[in-house]
């Protein structure tokens, strides 16, 4: 269920409490008001009615004639007239009137309002009048719409007033998840954080975390990006390997452009084994890893080329583009004499070399 319908439940529910509460008390506040108003009602008519009998003098048919004109009149349910010893003169009795209200509603606050009277003298006759609670039903029930109303509009303004602050609080939270998207996509974004505190923590772990996954990822791509380049190549020299530099060749005998020619040369460091012996392991492999260092600056400086070291003692230069196998062969051959020169090793140790060209379709094996 979202918030936003549990957010409705919770006002609707509240305000039923609201509603029921208010109506409860409003109206048996209204009931007893409306009691004794209209007890003071019955007291005040039954007072009115014995000064105008009182003003007829002895007429007591007059009197009769009184009282029944005024019942007829329809505000009343009951006018009894009787002498000071109680006998009966008059009585006039009908039925309450019915309130254009709900029977369940007359049920529960029905009016229990108790007659009037007034007594003319001290020895004559006593008027007792019971008016009518139809209208006062009425007002209760008009009243009690009006409480139902108001209860309603409130609840909507509240709920829509609440809906907006809600929006506006959650608001963050939309951004949370659009983070998290763009983690998954390996952006890795912040987001300002809000005013509120939870949300505020919520958003500061997220920007932490995102920092943080950066970081992680950042560094597996350095690690991962370490061992690619150090998988397929010499380690004593970092040029490719036999197998990757056989890769590359196949590539590039077999792609459509104007790299499928070119030369390759190879150059053999003669007598390794012996080299090893007479001027120590140490020695050689230094020799070694700066005739790599030397080809890797000979790739740099002629883009599109290849060195490689295909065994113990053969290296191999591939140059897209050039078509004189002699020049590149001695070329490949001068930068490697050049090495054990600066060793002191310049005629010791021989270089032959053989260099051929390649064309389309030729195999790279």
């Amino acid at each position: 269920m979202s918030l936003y319908k549990q957010f409705w439940l919770s006002i609707g529910g509240l305000m039923a409490i609201v509603l029921v509460a208010t109506l409860l008390v409003m109206s048996m506040a209204a009931k007893r008001y409306l009691e004794h108003h209209v007890f003071l009602n019955n007291v005040d008519r039954a007072s009115v009615f014995a000064h105008r009998i009182e003003a007829l003098g002895d007429d007591t048919e007059a009197s009769r004639e009184l009282l029944e004109k005024q019942f007829r009149s329809g505000q009343y349910e009951e006018i009894t007239l009787t002498e000071a010893n109680g006998e009966l003169i008059g009585h006039w009795h009908g039925p309450a009137q019915t309130a254009t209200v709900p029977g369940w509603f007359h049920r529960i606050l029905a009016l229990d309002v108790p007659a009037g009277s007034a007594q003319l003298n001290a020895d004559t006759e006593v008027v007792t009048v019971r008016s009518q609670t139809r209208l006062a039903d009425e007002s209760m029930w008009r009243a009690s719409l009006a409480v139902t109303a108001v209860c309603l509009l409130a609840a909507a303004i509240a709920g829509f007033l609440g809906t907006l602050i809600l929006r506006k609080t959650l608001k963050p939270l939309q951004t949370v998840v659009h983070q998290a998207n763009a983690i998954g996509q390996r952006r890795f974004i912040t987001v300002s954080e809000p005013p509120s505190r939870e949300l505020s923590a919520a958003v500061r772990a997220m920007n932490e975390l995102s920092g943080r996954v950066k970081a992680m990822l950042e560094a597996q791509s350095v690690r991962l990006e370490k061992v690619q380049s150090t998988a397929n190549r010499d380690e004593l020299t970092g040029l490719l390997d036999r197998e990757q530099f056989i890769r590359e060749l196949g590539s590039v005998l077999q792609a459509d452009d104007y790299n499928t020619s070119g030369v390759i040369s190879l150059v053999r460091v003669g007598g390794l084994s012996m080299l090893n012996q007479v001027h120590g392991r140490d020695t050689v492999d230094s020799v070694l890893g700066s005739f790599g260092k030397t080809l890797i600056e000979l790739q740099e400086y002629h883009r599109g080329t290849l060195a490689a070291r295909l065994n113990g003692a053969d290296f191999v230069l591939l140059a897209p583009r050039e078509m004189d196998a002699g020049v590149v062969g001695r070329d490949l051959q001068k930068a490697m004499r050049e090495v054990l020169q600066e060793r002191g090793l310049g005629d010791s140790v021989e270089l032959p070399a053989a260099s051929t060209t390649y064309m389309p379709g030729d195999s790279a094996t």
